[in-house]
């Protein structure tokens, strides 16, 4: 194992433990009036989504918004009629297999729920909504109850669940009642990959695709270089020209996780929307924020949030496992914020 650390000395501890901002950003790829690749922009997924590709047929937006709308009518949890809704609610426990999206997500969730033994699961949804990060509504708690929590944990787990498809139709069968998914922490990655094979269809080779920070970077950008992405300083109120990483590469999904996105204090203790599905608390640990490259952007969003609830020591160990898979590790250590690299991270950094 492999470990490239940069350190860099910040004039406040305070600063650091408050907020971790890591963010896939554009870097010397944004459009000019000489730029030959148009951009594609709009909203999904309660964030924005980005692409940028050659010129194209006018109508390519519109299949980019078709792609977003069947696939956050499976999968979204704020859409009362998803498909992901109904099975909430308890309205249905089987759907066809033609909603490949789902389906996929449900087959990729045990592999990876598997392999993390259990770190990452997407049944926590009863959780993310008691603590108020859910889909429920973004509302703080008043006050911390244990009793409560630890009754809602035994309504979590992945293998209390099992997933089953024949030639026609997918089910459902839970062993506990009550159990809900909430797939956040999958859904936007897979939804850069949907993106990324709708232009493909079209023959579209060379593309950067981006929904909230996660991409694809595919083939060459308007130079007929590899794409190039900025990382930004994970320290509070950072500016997004802060660049502390420069990443270079073709043919690569990025995602990124930190606690930086969602928290809230009470009584003058911090709580982030990281949660450890075996406490059934959010996760605390001195790393801050991580960004996983691996070969689809599914694997690598999920990747990047299972390694804020493993904490840097395991977080190195379980990404030195997988095949085709790096990352690279914000972490505070004592007074400076330090960076631990996988041993092939390096091979993406722009010098």
């Amino acid at each position: 194992m492999v470990w490239q650390k940069r350190r860099q000395k910040q004039e406040s501890m305070k600063r650091l433990s408050i907020l971790a901002c890591i963010f896939c950003v554009f870097y010397s790829c944004s459009s000019t009036n000489n730029d030959p690749y148009q951009q594609i922009d709009g909203s999904t997924m309660g964030t924005y989504y980005i692409v940028k590709c050659p010129e194209h047929d006018q109508s390519l937006k519109s299949g980019i918004d078709s792609v977003l709308l069947e696939f956050n009518q499976q999968l979204s949890t704020y859409i009362d009629n998803s498909l992901i809704s109904q099975i909430n609610r308890g309205e249905t426990d089987r759907f066809e297999i033609s909603k490949s999206h789902i389906k996929k997500t449900f087959e990729i969730s045990r592999l990876i729920y598997t392999s993390s033994d259990g770190d990452f699961d997407p049944t926590i949804a009863i959780l993310t909504n008691y603590w108020g990060f859910g889909y429920t509504g973004r509302k703080p708690i008043s006050q911390v109850d244990s009793t409560r929590v630890n009754s809602l944990k035994s309504r979590v787990g992945f293998d209390k669940i099992t997933f089953n498809c024949d030639d026609t139709f997918c089910s459902l069968d839970k062993s506990v009642e009550g159990i809900k998914f909430d797939f956040n922490a999958i859904a936007k990655g897979q939804g850069v990959d949907a993106i990324a094979d709708y232009l493909r269809q079209q023959g579209i080779e060379d593309f950067l695709v981006d929904i909230g920070g996660e991409q694809v970077l595919s083939g060459k950008n308007a130079k007929g270089e590899p794409w190039s992405i900025g990382l930004n300083n994970p320290i509070e109120n950072a500016d997004y020209r802060d660049i502390i990483k420069v990443l270079q590469a073709s043919n690569i999904a990025v995602a990124s996780s930190g606690n930086y996105r969602s928290f809230y204090e009470l009584n003058g203790e911090k709580y982030s929307h990281t949660l450890n599905p075996h406490t059934g608390f959010p996760e605390r640990s001195n790393l801050l924020g991580t960004t996983v490259v691996a070969n689809s952007c599914i694997f690598a969003d999920a990747y990047a949030t299972t390694c804020m609830v493993k904490g840097l020591e395991k977080s190195i160990s379980y990404i030195e496992s997988l095949p085709d898979v790096e990352a690279i590790f914000f972490y505070n250590n004592q007074d400076s914020l330090d960076i631990a690299m996988s041993s092939g991270f390096a091979n993406y950094i722009k010098e």
